[in-house]
């Protein structure tokens, strides 16, 4: 048992057992002195009741502190509560006449065993209100307070977890990429070297941007974009003029938070599924624009007209790409964010709508 283990180091316990305590010790003179002139009895006994009270409450903090109480429910703990208290109230008590008693003579006619039995049942049982009522304080306290901390490591516990889901989902993105890549690279080697040279070139910044905006949790619009226009001048060197790219981009939008390679996702999908299946391809419309406290990103593609084809469109999900975005907008923003898919014959369009948040320094 070490000082720093038996005494408490919070302030407001001591201010408040002081005030307590003082207040206790008012009551009782001030009530003594209603019901007749104060003894000196009287006096003694309100001046040495705080030192054994004060050393008791201690000791019964320090035992449910220390032992396996904490462990227990409430109806289990409050008759062994009730119990130490009415034990440690006659302790206090006893104390309080046995410091008082040598000093202070006894009243004509009283026996001392008599004096004695009359002083510790009745000071004891007043110490042990005192006692139950300030150790259901502390009781309350304690409660609060491990509530307080298992709610606080509970909030950790998801935070992490949250953590820990984003950086699996933002890993699965380059691979995913990077096989589409590699395909191309693959090809334009061996039909045009000159080509693939400059491929080279357009996935060597593609990955610089994706690498470096993959370990941040939130990128600027303007750095996605450039990451956007690495995948685009990319795929130009395969699909040539069947990849014609439209631009709508509202001014003073660069500072926009969003996830990192959200919108490079959804293009991806639009020129995988939509336009490199059409044999004289088609347009690719890319629009960001501001709506209220919402951030909306637009990407359109013409697709094939899966209708006269006689294959049924899936439109609940276009492969690991959107149901990648989903899941990180969920984790993210919950259902403050929204990503909606609508065909129509010949088109295809996904909307993803996000907290509108400016990220006004670039992370580094």
């Amino acid at each position: 048992m070490t000082p720093s283990s038996f005494l408490p180091r919070s302030r407001v316990f001591w201010a408040a057992h002081l005030g307590a305590s003082a207040a206790v010790m008012a009551l009782s003179l001030l009530s003594a002195r209603v019901w007749g002139p104060l003894s000196v009895q009287a006096l003694a006994s309100t001046l040495a009741w705080p030192l054994p009270f004060t050393a008791v409450l201690l000791l019964l903090r320090w035992l449910y502190l220390r032992g396996s109480a904490r462990r227990l429910s409430m109806n289990q703990l409050l008759p062994r509560l009730l119990l130490a208290c009415t034990v440690g109230g006659f302790v206090v008590a006893g104390v309080v006449h046995g410091l008082v008693m040598p000093f202070v003579p006894a009243p004509p006619g009283t026996e001392l065993t008599v004096r004695a039995l009359r002083a510790t049942l009745s000071g004891g049982l007043q110490a042990q209100l005192f006692l139950c009522a300030w150790t259901l304080v502390l009781l309350g306290f304690d409660q609060q307070r491990r509530a307080l901390h298992a709610e606080l490591q509970g909030l950790r516990l998801q935070h992490s977890l949250k953590e820990a889901q984003l950086a699996q989902l933002t890993q699965q993105l380059n691979p995913h990429f990077l096989f589409n890549a590699l395909n191309n690279l693959r090809f334009l080697a061996q039909q045009d070297p000159g080509q693939a040279d400059t491929l080279m070139v357009s996935l060597s910044n593609l990955l610089r941007h994706a690498l470096e905006n993959s370990q941040r949790p939130q990128v600027r619009l303007d750095d996605e974009l450039a990451l956007v226009k690495d995948y685009l001048a990319l795929m130009h060197c395969q699909l040539e003029d069947r990849l014609q790219v439209q631009w709508q981009i509202e001014p003073a939008l660069e500072v926009a938070a969003l996830p990192p390679m959200v919108l490079q996702l959804l293009v991806e999908n639009a020129v995988r599924h939509g336009i490199e299946p059409l044999p004289h391809g088609g347009v690719l419309g890319i629009q960001v624009a501001k709506e209220g406290d919402a951030l909306v990103l637009t990407v359109k593609n013409a697709r094939p007209d899966l209708a006269r084809l006689g294959t049924k469109a899936d439109t609940a999900s276009t492969g690991l790409g959107l149901r990648n975005v989903r899941q990180r907008l969920a984790l993210l923003y919950g259902e403050a964010a929204r990503l909606t898919l609508s065909e129509e014959p010949g088109c295809f369009e996904v909307q993803l709508r996000l907290p509108w948040t400016p990220l006004l320094t670039p992370p580094g």
